[in-house]
Parts: structure tokens; C-alpha cells; sequence
């Protein structure tokens, strides 16, 4: 293996160890080694062999790709990665201890162990699946064919699915399943930026009209990503309008050989701009402040139960949440 191999191997391998929260002591104990032998692997001299890759991975619940550079795919294992500590964080935080994880691998989709062991010998009868509607399917399958969902199980999903990949004979055992579900201003009969919403569809449309689904069939998250990115362009004209040394630059990086060591230079400063932009949405009242990843107010979820109808399945708005921050009955049934 080149010099440069290893230093990126290496660099990987200490990324996903920082990805995972562990402390390259904690990760030493884990792996069964002493400290000095995992700062000799994070050297960039070290020669690696395929089985210490594979444990590796195991202890970090990667493949072995990941390490190698073959089919990479950082950016989604992050994102997978930063929801569950983001959500194990939240938990913890209220109260609740978060014991064991029930590991969906989406390269195999299928569960890692034995579901029906994970659930039948543990206390709780409630289950929470935070996955994408694919994988959601996946799972809830794998749980109908066990006889794990219903009546002796409650699920809780958090994303949309359709029944129609389902065998009917199982329609008795979905029946009940509840979803809470993220969703926009106008979901729950709050103020939205309907000019600039309108404005955006027509652009869509004018440019790009085959991929136009139409405005109501939009996807709640394109409308996050939408204010997501507005926040952003407008923190970035703040922060470029704002009095900046003349050495450098408002939209200058560090740059590296290795993505994710790159580095904005005014990062701090982007930050107490992002801190400070306030405006309505295209989602709602979009509003951040210091050490929070979510905005402060503006958001909205809806709960809904799984009820049997003529044609199937479908589901019944049943709850909504908003600000201020309790559930309430959806204000057309109330």
C-alpha cells in the first residue's frame, strides 16, 4: 500500500471513530487494544490487514468499502449516523435510557440479529422506526412476517408509507400503527410565506416543468430544504455586507487533500449571522439561535393513526403540534 493510501485510510478510519463518539481510548477498548496501537494505526504508516479492517468495521457498524475508499459514501453514513446520536441525545436528555439499537442494514435490507429476539425479550411493547419510507417498508415486513406488529406491539413511524406493497391478510395487523410526521405551516393552519412559495413553483415550472409534480404533491422536505437554503443565501449577504478584515476574504476556505478537514474561515462569524436571520418561510416562521441544530420555532408535526377503509388502509389526522408547545386536536375536527 502507497504512503498516501494509508494516510487516507487512516484519516477515514479516525473519522468514523470521531463519527461514532468514541474517545480513541474508548474506541482501543472496544477493539480490545491498547491506546498506543490505535494511535500507530491513526499514524498513516501502519499496515493494515484485512482482518483488523473487518473488525474494524464491525466495531463501527460500517463496511469495509467505507475504509477502503471503494463505493464511499460518507456524507449518507453521517447523516444515518448523526439522526440516531441526535435522537439517543434527545432521549437521554428527557428522561429516557436509550439501552440497545436495532441496526437496519440498507446494503442488505434486512435487520442485523434477530428482531424477534430484540423485541420479545425486552420490556417495552412500543416501537419507534426512524428511517426513509423504503427502508420503513423494509422493516415493517420483516415485523409482519414474525407476527411482531399488532396487536402485542405499537409502532411508531416517522415517515409516509403506502399499504399497497402489503398483503391484505396483514391489513389487521397495521391497523392501529400510528405516524408523526413532519410537516409545514399550512399543515396545521399557520402563517406561510405563500408569495415566495408561489414565486418558487412558478420558477419550477418556467425551468424545469417535467419534474413539476404539481403543488400539492411537493414533498414537506424539498419546502424545508427550500428555507434551509434561503436561510443560508441570506446569513452568507449578511456576513458579506458586514465589516470583514480586507486580508481576507467573506467566502474563503482552509482547504485539505481530505473533504472533510476542509475549513470556512468565518465560520464563527456565518454562525452569529444565522443566529440573527429571522423571516417567514415557505415552511413557516424560520427563527435559529446559538448551540441549537433545529430552528426555535416553526415546528410542526402532525400524528396520525392507521384506520381501515373501503379501499384499504389510510390515515386519519388525529393530532397536530405546534407553537406553543403542546398537541392539540386539528382545529377542522375541533
Amino acid at each position: 500500500m502507497k504512503a498516501s493510501e494509508k494516510m487516507k485510510l487512516a484519516e477515514r478510519i479516525d473519522f468514523y471513530i470521531k463519527n461514532r463518539g468514541f474517545s480513541k481510548s474508548a474506541f482501543a477498548e472496544k477493539m480490545n487494544k491498547k491506546p498506543s496501537e490505535v494511535s500507530k494505526w491513526l499514524s498513516g504508516t501502519h499496515n493494515f490487514t484485512y482482518d483488523t479492517l473487518l473488525d474494524i468495521s464491525y466495531i463501527l457498524n460500517i463496511q469495509i468499502s467505507q475504509l477502503t475508499g471503494a463505493n464511499e459514501k460518507p456524507q449518507v453514513i453521517y447523516i444515518q449516523n448523526f439522526n440516531v446520536n441526535a435522537i439517543n441525545e434527545a432521549f437521554n436528555n428527557s428522561g429516557l435510557t436509550v439501552i440497545e439499537m436495532i441496526i437496519f442494514d440498507i446494503d442488505h435490507n434486512d435487520i442485523r440479529g434477530n428482531l424477534k429476539d430484540y423485541l420479545a425479550s425486552g420490556a417495552t411493547r412500543i416501537v419507534i422506526v426512524w428511517a426513509e419510507s423504503i427502508y420503513t417498508s423494509f422493516i415493517l415486513q420483516k415485523a409482519l412476517d414474525l407476527n411482531l406488529v399488532g396487536p402485542y406491539f405499537t409502532w411508531i413511524l416517522s415517515s409516509t408509507i403506502s399499504f399497497d406493497s402489503f398483503n391484505r391478510t396483514f391489513y389487521q395487523n397495521l391497523t392501529g400503527m400510528l405516524l408523526i410526521e413532519r410537516v409545514v405551516g399550512s399543515v396545521v393552519n399557520v402563517s406561510i410565506n405563500q408569495t415566495l412559495l408561489d414565486a418558487a413553483f412558478t420558477i419550477w415550472q418556467q425551468y424545469e416543468n417535467d419534474t413539476y409534480p404539481g403543488s400539492s404533491n411537493v414533498n414537506y422536505y424539498a419546502l424545508f430544504a427550500f428555507d434551509a437554503t434561503w436561510t443560508f443565501i441570506q446569513s452568507l449577504q449578511k456576513l458579506c455586507s458586514s465589516t470583514i478584515t480586507n486580508s481576507s476574504s467573506c467566502l474563503s476556505f482552509v482547504k485539505s487533500s481530505f473533504c472533510f478537514d476542509n475549513r470556512f474561515i468565518q465560520s464563527n462569524l456565518l454562525l452569529d449571522a444565522l443566529s440573527t436571520t429571522e423571516f417567514l418561510g415557505v415552511s413557516g416562521s424560520i427563527k435559529f439561535t446559538y448551540n441549537v441544530t433545529d430552528r426555535i420555532n416553526g415546528s410542526y408535526y402532525s400524528l396520525k393513526n392507521v384506520q381501515p377503509s373501503v379501499n384499504g388502509l389510510h390515515y386519519v389526522f388525529v393530532l397536530e403540534y405546534s407553537d406553543p408547545k403542546h398537541w392539540r386536536i386539528p382545529r377542522e375536527y375541533s
